[in-house]
């Protein structure tokens, strides 16, 4: 095996694909199998990826001295799902982890259209003062009796506390705790 096909699947094992599906990847390229090499690779890039964010690892230098910026907070009043994703857009990881962090408790005002109810009765919301597609808005503790009268398409609107904002891949989630409800 020549050097860069080890490499190749040194890097892809370290990324956690397992050996055996290595090979197989090596096998389509060496018959140019063309539909599987497609998929193959960009598993592949993606394990490179991966494995390349697991050996470069966190870093945690701090320049000796700062200048400290004011981060943007939430309105006095109530935030809205539009406020928090105008935030994610402007805000740098850093200053957007912390932002995430100084949300949590604070009153939000919702509105808009139920797009689901999960089994555990969760509202999924499609909120009207989101701008972004990858935004998801879930409404907690609703009284099972009071979620089970409201059908997927239904406007509703309120206020609560923020639970939790989390974000992955680009799609921000809001979790709000729910204190009023209203149809």
């Amino acid at each position: 095996m020549n050097p860069t096909m080890f490499a190749f699947m040194a890097v892809l094992s370290v990324a956690g694909i397992p050996f055996g599906f290595i090979v197989w990847i090596i096998r389509a390229i060496q018959k140019k199998s063309w539909p599987i090499i497609g998929p193959c690779i960009s598993l592949a890039a993606f394990g490179i990826l991966i494995a390349s964010m697991l050996l470069i690892g966190p870093t945690s230098a701090a320049p000796p001295s700062t200048t400290i910026l004011p981060l943007p907070s939430p309105t006095p009043d109530y935030v809205t799902v539009g406020d928090i994703e105008r935030a994610h857009r402007k805000l740098t990881d850093l200053q957007w982890a912390q932002y995430r962090q100084d949300s949590v408790g604070e009153r939000i005002r919702f509105s808009g259209t139920v797009s689901d109810i999960g089994s555990g009765g969760t509202i999924y919301l499609n909120d009207s003062s989101r701008r972004g597609l990858l935004t998801a808005v879930g409404l907690h503790h609703v009284h099972r009796q009071d979620a089970l009268e409201i059908d997927k398409g239904d406007f509703i609107q309120g206020v609560g506390r923020i639970q939790k904002i989390g974000t992955l891949l680009g799609l921000i989630g809001v979790e709000i705790s729910v204190s009023v409800l209203e149809r």
